[in-house]
């Protein structure tokens, strides 16, 4: 009896705990994300399956979110399921990635990446909506919740890394599994918004939401965009946003596709390769803890173009980089400007966007910053890589300047947002 007290007031708290809540969240999610990711094409590799073969598994992480992300997103938003698909996408990824440590076929590997794969696309986009609103429901940082997420894939992927070496590949998938239930069992916690009708009618009073609601749901594609789009208020804004993240998406992906390599060129361990990935992962910490601050002494656009400044410097150390050491200060660099980058976009659409289609604006903008920049950029970035290495950074540097110069361009559409 004299426990019950204590076990209710423990509850309680964590249930009054928007950024507990949060934090944990992204702390259990992307420690399995740095158990796993970091080290599945090695898994692989091990089986003794071809460069082609891993290639084709790999394309599935880009192409479902490319096809399928943004569907998901547009009918997760229209019938607030986003809680519920949230779970459902958890459950998936962990019974997912124990059936990949039952087989060693291509083919079975590849069916069940694909289900990974699948439910990973939405999940990213999705998670980001109902934490970063509540956040802002309950007046907590963004930026403080979200790096507990750098800090456990780190964490995760150094110690992780270790461990694959001495045990093997077959416990990562447990691992993985272990931290994706823990992520689970803290979504449950998460409160399911109001029904998408009632948001849209709040929005336009003279509707009629549930035929409206009913409407869109029978249309196509195309026409459930086009009322989406005619929906969004700062168009200017989310355009400038989605281009400027494409050529930032490009630029940070076909760089850490040949980073250990590169690592590796410049005389450098496989251990400093860990160490290089772990590097970033912590410097994204104080753009993501300070990025409050930022926002009120500058402003949205000059926030965003700090954080490109910093994407683009650190490619120009890369580049021209003689040492390994030379090689970690840059991703340093570039660590802080992609933490900061990455919280102030997910900040600016929940901000700026309808509460309605929150979650489909976050998806698009991942579909350009990640799916389609992966699918366009690889095959030039492979084309340079075979010459010589440095050109990918060379690449990257011309890409992040582009997006500098494009948000600064287009700055006027942020007048009056900022």
């Amino acid at each position: 009896m004299l426990l019950r007290p204590k076990l209710f007031r423990f509850r309680f708290k964590y249930q009054a705990s928007p950024a507990l809540k949060g934090a944990l969240y992204y702390f259990f999610f992307f420690a399995g994300t740095g158990a796993f990711f970091p080290f599945f094409s090695s898994h692989l590799h091990e089986l003794s399956l071809s460069s082609q073969k891993i290639g084709l598994i790999y394309a599935l992480l880009p192409l479902m979110g490319l096809f399928v992300s943004p569907s998901i997103s547009m009918l997760v938003d229209y019938k607030a399921w986003r809680v519920k698909t949230l779970r459902l996408g958890l459950l998936l990824m962990m019974l997912s990635a124990l059936l990949l440590s039952q087989t060693q076929d291509f083919k079975l590997i590849f069916l069940f990446f694909a289900l990974f794969s699948l439910m990973n696309s939405p999940v990213g986009p999705i998670s980001n909506t109902i934490i970063s609103q509540l956040a802002t429901r309950h007046h907590v940082e963004f930026g403080r919740l979200r790096l507990w997420g750098s800090i456990s894939f780190a964490s995760s992927s150094l110690i992780c890394g270790y461990l694959w070496r001495i045990w093997g590949y077959d416990l990562m998938f447990v691992v993985v599994a272990m931290m994706l239930s823990l992520a689970f069992l803290v979504s449950l916690s998460f409160e399911e918004p109001q029904m998408a009708a009632k948001l849209v009618q709040e929005n336009d009073p003279q509707s009629d939401p549930k035929s409206d609601l009913e409407s869109d749901l029978k249309s196509s594609s195309k026409s459930r965009l086009l009322k989406l789009w005619n929906s969004l208020e700062h168009k200017a804004i989310f355009l400038t946003l989605a281009a400027s993240s494409f050529l930032i998406g490009a630029a940070l992906y076909i760089d850490a596709v040949y980073a250990g390599m590169y690592m590796e060129r410049l005389g450098g361990s496989s251990l400093l390769v860990g160490f290089l990935f772990a590097t970033t992962a912590f410097a994204e910490i104080p753009g993501m803890r300070y990025v409050d601050k930022l926002l009120k002494r500058f402003g949205n656009l000059q926030s965003l173009l700090l954080a490109y400044g910093f994407i683009a410097a650190s490619y120009i150390f890369s580049a021209f980089a003689i040492h390994p050491l030379m090689l970690i200060l840059a991703y340093l660099i570039k660590g802080s400007g992609f933490g900061l980058w990455m919280v102030l976009t997910i900040k600016l659409i929940d901000r700026l966007a309808p509460y309605h289609i929150a979650t489909t604006l976050q998806s698009l903008i991942t579909v350009a910053a990640v799916a389609s920049a992966q699918l366009i950029a690889s095959p030039l970035a492979g084309l340079l890589a075979s010459y010589n290495l440095r050109l990918i950074y060379l690449l990257s540097l011309l890409l992040s300047l582009a997006a500098f110069v494009l948000l600064f361009w287009r700055s006027q559409s942020f007048a009056g947002n900022s």
